[in-house]
């Protein structure tokens, strides 16, 4: 596809095709154009299609949204695009109702700008509330002023189960929590949520605070690791868990300007991290954690007793 005929492709695609868009800017309405505010929205009909940026071409597109008012784009991949808009990626999900979202989703080395600017959002920069989703090697900023607390990078809402977070690089922003699962309202159940191998990096440690897990049941389930957190906090936490059984294992945290990690409620198993800064707040079950020493700037441990 090209700039000039995304539109008839996009029509056309069906279960299966990979539409690759050549270089340029796409900044038409593509998909459903009579309904939602983004650049492109998929109903039903684009289940299991994939746009992908040709290699070694820089596509851009502002956002996506996998819902067109009558029904759900599942199974859809977005891979390789240059993405900038207040959430670049929009699961389809209403709060009001569990799993409400496309599910299947599937959103691969994009770069993803917010620029809102000074807006409350109260959404993410991906945002997704339906189940098998995954988020893979994606890079994200934004271009707030100041940080605002309900904008987050990646937010899993209303229940959605079996979702992996990883390989993503989150740096130049200033929001709340970078990555989180929440939802107001009623405790949903999260089942298989996966975070792991991905680099937070605050410019200032008061930017940005880190990863949290809130508004879940008790028998909701997690698991944080191998993840790299570096000079963030706001004052309030690195890792945050209000809720669930946690699993927060092989993680380094460090110049955090705020416990570590922070347990206001559920079950915390903390294992075999790294935790440079202040003391971990609440109760964890811990084994194994390093508390003292120093950690470069990419990581790496050195100088621990």
């Amino acid at each position: 596809a090209t700039p000039s005929n995304f539109g008839s492709q996009v029509n056309s695609a069906r279960s299966g095709d990979v539409v690759y868009m050549r270089a340029g800017n796409y900044s038409s309405k593509y998909g459903t154009t009579t309904w939602g505010a983004e650049a492109l929205t998929l109903g039903s009909w684009a289940s299991g299609v994939s746009y992908v940026g040709y290699p070694g071409e820089v596509a851009q597109l502002a956002n996506v949204r996998f819902e067109d008012g009558v029904g759900k784009a599942n199974n859809v991949t977005i891979a390789n695009l240059r993405m900038a808009a207040a959430s670049c990626i929009h699961g389809g999900m209403w709060w009001e109702s569990d799993e409400s979202g496309a599910t299947g989703g599937r959103i691969v080395n994009i770069t993803c700008n917010g620029n809102y600017g000074s807006a409350n959002t109260m959404t993410g920069l991906v945002a997704l509330g339906g189940d098998n989703w995954k988020i893979l090697g994606n890079t994200f900023t934004n271009n707030a002023p100041s940080p605002i607390n309900n904008n987050h990078a990646v937010y899993v809402n209303v229940g959605a189960d079996n979702v992996e977070i990883a390989w993503n690089k989150f740096s130049n922003m200033k929001m709340g929590h970078v990555i989180q699962q929440h939802t107001d309202g009623p405790l949903r159940r999260y089942d298989n949520l996966s975070i792991h191998d991905n680099e937070l990096r605050g410019t200032n440690a008061q930017d940005i605070r880190g990863i949290n897990i809130s508004g879940c049941s008790s028998d909701s389930t997690s698991d944080i690791y191998n993840n790299v957190l570096i000079n963030l906090g706001q004052s309030f936490s690195g890792i945050m868990a209000y809720c669930g059984q946690v699993r927060v294992r092989h993680n380094t945290l460090s110049a955090i300007a705020a416990p570590t990690i922070s347990v206001n409620g559920g079950n915390v198993t903390a294992q075999n991290n790294v935790l440079i800064g202040q003391a971990v707040n609440g109760n964890i079950n811990g084994s194994n954690n390093v508390t003292s020493g120093s950690v470069d700037s990419t990581g790496h441990l050195s100088n621990a007793p």
